[in-house]
This record gives structure tokens, C-alpha cells and sequence, in this order.
């Protein structure tokens, strides 16, 4: 185990044991492939010889041969194997065991030039991204605990095989971990499917049954009642069910509406309010010509176990792996989040449609211990 300056033992925060081996020795390192990101990629040798961490940077082998004669190709490479050094150190420094030794090594690489201060500052701003979510989540998850318990006590009955039956006034929170799906069976007899990361309030009372989905993506089973209304209120609008089966999923830009059967009116877009038959799809928050662009096998494979997606802008594809997934999906550059996914996957191989990803656009994926960059 490399040493720090110190003389204190310490494990980098990447275990060799789940992303990379290098082989080291006193006097150098010798290049150890990373598997799994798609493209080989080299580890290069820590810079001034720092043992107490292990900053490897990322290089393309071949990139290496065609850079050697290209300078402003080179100059780019250079910038870019700074940032997924600093990325590196970044999180070696955050994973609780470093000492003060690395850090003083690592305020010693932020001096050596201008660009290697700006990469620093650059990983750092990342590394703040994801703490609030993180902490975020681990809050959310806290308060859920909480409700569940209350809502226990108010008539909420667990039944086996993940359905659940309300009581008529139950307002409790009802939420799906990261990769799992659940089934809510309602009081009047509707049903709800539940993707996972989904969360939502039942609220019935003796004039409205209505439904607030918060997060995540639902289809929604609804039971005929004409004396009150089968209501799903979601941040960007209200949609009515009139004896109907329906999905909705709230998307980073929009949210969409599927009618699998029957028909449903839908309020709060800025066109006005519409209704949906069977068989169309609308984006809540987006012109209503939108909907006769929209698959609704598509928006509802998720049911049938599958992602697929059709000419879906990448940063909503990302949004959506998000959901079966517990380490985090960053896009570092904006721009990429225009480019498109067209593909049909299995919904419980998330990793798949990344090597998809990285396979026929232009980007590459780095699989970090922490989260999964893509550049």
C-alpha cells in the first residue's frame, strides 16, 4: 500500500478492488487498464512522486499515438487528463481517509500552473453538486421513514408481494427506493404502478379522489365513480380521469401524459386545457402539437420491464437511469444534454444503455466509485 509523505498508510478512495489496478513501485508506476468505460484507457503516473494519493489521469490510447503530432490536439488532451486528475484527488480527499499530509500534497498540485488551479476549482464545484443531493435524499429518506410509521397508525395495511391497500382519508406519503417498482391498490379500487424513485400523496375525501405525484413517473388504474373525480396533480398541471388507464411522468423539462385507455382531460398548460384519447400523448409545460410526436408504448415500457426511448434528448435519458441507479449520472459539458437516444433496453441493465451511450455518440463515460461522469 503506497505510503504518504508522513509515513501513514493509506488506501486511495478508489479500492483497487472496484476500479483499477495499478502496479507500483518506489521509483515509477507501470500502466494498468481500466475495464468496463468502453475505450481503453491508461492510468498515468502521480504527479512529484506524492504517495500518500494516488492521482491517476485518464488517457485514450489511442489519442496518446495521435497526439503526438498534432500540438493543439496535445494541448486539449493535457487539459482534460488535468480535470480527471483533479476529479480523482477530489474525491480520494472526501473519502474520509486522508491525511493532512495528501492534502498539503494536493494544495502542492494546484500550484504548479494556472490550469491546474482552475481543474481544481473546476472538481471541487462538482464535488458540491452532488452533496446536496445526497444529502438531500438521505433527509427525504428520514421524513419517509417517519410517515410510514404514521401512516401505519392511520389504516395503512401492508399486504405481501409490494401492494398496498388506503384508508379513504390517508394522507401519508407513499415513496419507491432507487430500482423499484410497487403497486398501491386505493380504497375506491383504483390501482397505481409505481416506477421507481416515484413518490405521492392520496388525498380522498367524499367529493375528490385526488392523487399528488410529487416525483417519479406512475400509471394510474382508475375506477369508475361519477361522484367524484379522479384527480393526479403534478407541479405542472392536473389531469382527469374519465374511466381510464394513464401514465404520468414528471420529466426534467415537462411532464407527459399517456393514455393507455380511455380518456383524460388535462389542465394547466400554457395552450389551454385538452383531452386525451387512448392510444395519444401530450407533454404538460410544452405547444400541444407535441403529443402526436409522442409514443405511448414507449412512455409506458417501463411496465413491461423495458427503456425505450425515441429520439430522447440525453439529459432526459440520464434523468430517467437516475431512477434505477444509486450512484449519480453528471453531464460535465451542458451541450450534450441536445444530443439524442434512440434504443430499446432492459430497464434492469442501466449500465447497458451507458455502454450504449458512449458507443454511438460522441462522449465518453467515466465510471467513478462515487458517480458516473459523462463528457
Amino acid at each position: 500500500m503506497p505510503r504518504s509523505p508522513n509515513g501513514s498508510a493509506y488506501r486511495p478512495a478508489w479500492s483497487p478492488s472496484i476500479w483499477c489496478r495499478p502496479f507500483a513501485t518506489a521509483a515509477t508506476i507501470f500502466p494498468a487498464r481500466i475495464e468496463g468505460v468502453g475505450t481503453a484507457r491508461t492510468l498515468g503516473p502521480p504527479r512529484h512522486g506524492l504517495w500518500g494519493l494516488q492521482a491517476f489521469s485518464f488517457v485514450d490510447d489511442d489519442a496518446r499515438m495521435a497526439d503526438e503530432g498534432d500540438s493543439d490536439d496535445g494541448e486539449e488532451s493535457r487539459l482534460l487528463a488535468l480535470s480527471d486528475e483533479a476529479i480523482a484527488w477530489v474525491i480520494a480527499l472526501r473519502s474520509g481517509n486522508a491525511t493532512l499530509a495528501d492534502h498539503e500534497a494536493f494544495a502542492l498540485w494546484r500550484l504548479q500552473s494556472p490550469d491546474h488551479e482552475r481543474a481544481a476549482g473546476e472538481a471541487e464545484r462538482l464535488w458540491g453538486l452532488l452533496g446536496p443531493a445526497g444529502n438531500a435524499e438521505r433527509r427525504e429518506r428520514r421524513r419517509f421513514s417517519r410517515r410510514a410509521v404514521l401512516g401505519g397508525a392511520a389504516g395503512l395495511v401492508v399486504v405481501a408481494g409490494g401492494l398496498y391497500r388506503m384508508a379513504p382519508d390517508a394522507r401519508a406519503t407513499i415513496a419507491t427506493a432507487i430500482a423499484e417498482r410497487r403497486v398501491l391498490e386505493l380504497s375506491d379500487g383504483s390501482a397505481v404502478e409505481m416506477n421507481a424513485a416515484t413518490r405521492l400523496r392520496p388525498s380522498f375525501s367524499p367529493t375528490l379522489r385526488l392523487v399528488r405525484l410529487d416525483a417519479g413517473q406512475a400509471t394510474f388504474r382508475v375506477a369508475k365513480d361519477a361522484r367524484r373525480p379522479f384527480v393526479v396533480e403534478t407541479p405542472r398541471g392536473r389531469i382527469q380521469a374519465i374511466g381510464t388507464i394513464f401514465d404520468v411522468n414528471l420529466g426534467t423539462l415537462a411532464d407527459t401524459v399517456s393514455v393507455v385507455e380511455g380518456r383524460v382531460r388535462v389542465e394547466g398548460d400554457p395552450s389551454g386545457p385538452f383531452e386525451l384519447a387512448s392510444g395519444q400523448g401530450a407533454r404538460i409545460g410544452m405547444p400541444l402539437g407535441i403529443a402526436a410526436l409522442l409514443d405511448v408504448e414507449a412512455e409506458t415500457a417501463w411496465r413491461r420491464g423495458r427503456l425505450r426511448f425515441e429520439e430522447r434528448p440525453l439529459g432526459e435519458v440520464v434523468a430517467e437511469l437516475g431512477r434505477y441507479r444509486s450512484e449519480p449520472i453528471l453531464l460535465l459539458d451542458p451541450t450534450l444534454e441536445r444530443l439524442t437516444v434512440t434504443g430499446s433496453f432492459r430497464l434492469d441493465d442501466p449500465e447497458g444503455v451507458l455502454s450504449a451511450i458512449e458507443a454511438t455518440l460522441p462522449v465518453r463515460v467515466y465510471r467513478l466509485p462515487f458517480v458516473t461522469l459523462i463528457r
